[in-house]
């Protein structure tokens, strides 16, 4: 494989301006020139095809209580699964827990279980979220 990868029928463009892309190239040695399409700018925003017959964007119509409204939405629902999924694992099962030993539905014993994981992952996670605020308190005190 060859590393020249030009096109047989490209001819060399001796002058800078007349060359593709020209206008996106600085000039040799001007380390201060502006060059868009690197830093994602368009040369004339106004006058670009995309811009012309683009609606102004929407304002957020989001709000702090319009999500709990759908996170309270989805928690009912996923509540319901739940009861329903308990309801249809009524078998006993026997539990042993360290040295106790007793019998409950399976539902009821799945939902335990998560609720004992969910509270590890919380106290896990509130460890480092202490651990978090101390280091910032004592670079906040090392800046003052």
């Amino acid at each position: 494989m060859t590393k020249d990868r030009s096109h047989p029928d490209d001819v060399p463009h001796t002058d800078p301006h007349t060359a593709p892309y020209a206008g996106d190239i600085p000039p040799a040695g001007d380390a201060t020139a502006s060059v868009p399409a690197l830093r994602g700018e368009d040369t004339d925003p106004v006058d670009h095809p995309d811009n012309l017959h683009q609606d102004p964007a929407p304002a957020s119509t989001r709000t702090l209580v319009g999500g709990t409204w759908v996170a309270l939405v989805v928690g009912a629902l996923l509540l319901v699964a739940l009861l329903i999924f308990i309801l249809q694992n009524q078998a006993p099962v026997e539990m042993n827990i360290l040295t106790w030993t007793f019998e409950i539905p399976a539902g009821v014993a799945y939902l335990l279980s998560a609720i004992t994981g969910a509270l590890i992952m919380a106290m896990v996670g509130g460890v480092r979220m202490f651990e978090y605020r101390r280091k910032i308190k004592k670079i906040q005190k090392a800046l003052s």
